[in-house]
């Protein structure tokens, strides 16, 4: 019996990815063991798409349907979505796989909640303000972006590009 737990990101070439992990309990071991098992590049983010590529990675790897005992995946509707998600493909194939909600991406949600919603934690809230303010600036013009990877290379710094921020950031 196996968990499977993917989640989808932007690379610093602006593709979609998607990693996929494989959790198992070892018996030898006597605890749970992930493995990463793969990287996907997502030409769409439709729930189609997404699950043709984490079912073409589960056909490769020799694991049936019937084997997969949870998916975890963030709270995005395209993945979590009971009648039109991912999250739905999988239960056609075995209607006993649970979802879960990944708790790494709820603790996210609590953060940027805790960060955004008090006066007392606006260091914090105005720190990350700046911060956007520089991928703004730095990413916003080929010349400036230029410069910065100048300086990125004067000093050995492997930095390519900036990400702007977000609420999973």
């Amino acid at each position: 019996m196996v968990s499977i737990i993917a989640d989808d990101t932007t690379d610093c070439g602006h593709h979609e990815q998607m990693s996929i992990v494989v959790r198992y309990f070892d018996n030898e071991k006597h605890s749970p063991v992930e493995h990463f098992v793969s990287v996907q590049r997502l030409l769409t983010v439709d729930a189609q798409f997404i699950f043709d590529q984490l079912n073409d990675v589960l056909g490769i790897l020799k694991i049936d349907w019937s084997s997969v005992m949870s998916v975890c995946f963030d709270g995005a509707s395209t993945v979590s979505g009971c009648t039109a998600g991912v999250q739905m493909e999988c239960k056609e194939r075995n209607s006993e796989i649970l979802y879960v909600h990944c708790y790494v991406h709820c603790l996210n949600l609590v953060l940027v909640d805790a960060c955004t919603s008090s006066k007392q934690n606006r260091t914090v809230f105005d720190f990350f303000g700046v911060i956007q303010t520089l991928y703004a600036f730095m990413e916003g013009s080929p010349v400036q972006h230029a410069v910065m990877e100048k300086i990125s290379q004067e000093v050995g710094s492997q930095l390519k590009t900036l990400k702007s921020l977000s609420n999973t950031r």
